[in-house]
């Protein structure tokens, strides 16, 4: 008995199964160098700005040219054929990355724009940090006459001293040193320490006093929390000037609010905060004074100690 001309002609036919479409390697994962993809990276952020066909060429001629990178690797491990080694030979067109027009500009997502402002912003803050010392004010030129400080560093306060011959009110002796320091009025002075006191101090601008003392000895010979460091800097006459103005323009006002262990404290002019310490304020005046010094990166004890020690190898290089 014949079968019918459909059910026959469905008994020859066999059934395909579509093999799954080739997909191009990602430009981020054909084994590109690190920093490549990490410069392609930037470079996604600046497109919103300059999004073109520019852009779309200069992607395809990076993924072919890594494509043949492969290939060549796999030749010389003997996994590719003579046929796929021609394609190689094909050139690259040669194009210069431009400034496209703003396309587009104000149907760009948000969030992409805030993005790469906030690339910009921190690769301009990366850049102020990197502090270089003022030629006018330091390092003193060798005919100048030079004025010495001392700053000094312990664990969790810093200092800055001055020379300063001035009688001590008991003894027969004269105070050697005059030192200013930063610190938080409730945690220093009311004795509000503790979790909440670090909370409240650096998470909550407070208020603030200014340290004006005279002693014999430096603040890092005598610290009750060492360990400690002394850094002995040479300023010029002008700078030791405008060290001295600086200080003097951190107080609020000239009545002392108490008075202890030969140490004088005054209502400070800013408030007291995780970012103005007793670190940025020392970083502030010495930065006044032309020390390659910068507050944003005095955060602590450690990288305020780190740009002390810069300056000081900066110095013996002079």
């Amino acid at each position: 008995m014949a079968l019918p001309v459909k059910a026959e002609k469905a008994t020859a036919c066999r059934t395909i199964v579509p093999l799954p479409e080739k997909r191009e390697p990602s430009i981020l994962s054909i084994g590109a160098p690190k920093f490549v993809r990490g410069l392609l990276v930037l470079l996604d952020r600046v497109r919103t700005f300059y999004k073109g066909e520019t852009w779309a060429t200069a992607r395809e001629n990076f993924r072919m040219w890594a494509c043949r990178k492969q290939t060549w690797k796999r030749r010389l491990d003997g996994k590719v054929d003579r046929e796929e080694v021609d394609t190689m030979k094909q050139p690259i067109t040669k194009i210069v990355v431009g400034l496209e027009p703003r396309r587009q500009a104000a149907h760009l997502p948000r969030w992409r724009f805030l993005r790469s402002y906030a690339l910009c912003v921190m690769v301009a803050t990366v850049l102020y940090g990197c502090a270089t010392p003022s030629e006018d004010l330091w390092p003193p030129h060798p005919e100048q006459v030079a004025q010495t400080i001392y700053v000094s560093l312990d664990t969790l306060h810093a200092m800055i001293a001055f020379p300063a011959d001035r009688p001590h009110p008991l003894r027969s002796v004269s105070l050697g040193y005059e030192e200013w320091g930063y610190a938080e009025r409730a945690w220093y002075l009311e004795g509000k320490t503790g979790v909440t006191g670090v909370v409240r101090a650096l998470f909550w601008p407070t208020e603030g006093v200014v340290e004006v003392g005279y002693h014999d000895e430096p603040w890092a010979h005598r610290t009750p929390q060492p360990p400690a460091s002394l850094f002995t800097f040479s300023l010029s006459e002008e700078g030791y000037h405008r060290l001295r103005a600086h200080l003097r323009r951190t107080v609020a006002r000239v009545d002392p609010i108490a008075s202890t262990n030969g140490s004088t404290f005054y209502s400070a002019s800013q408030s007291y905060h995780l970012f103005h310490t007793c670190h940025q304020y020392a970083a502030e005046a010495l930065r006044e004074a032309g020390l390659p010094v910068s507050p944003f990166w005095a955060l602590g004890r450690s990288s305020l100690a780190w740009q002390l020690r810069r300056a000081g190898e900066m110095a013996e290089m002079e």
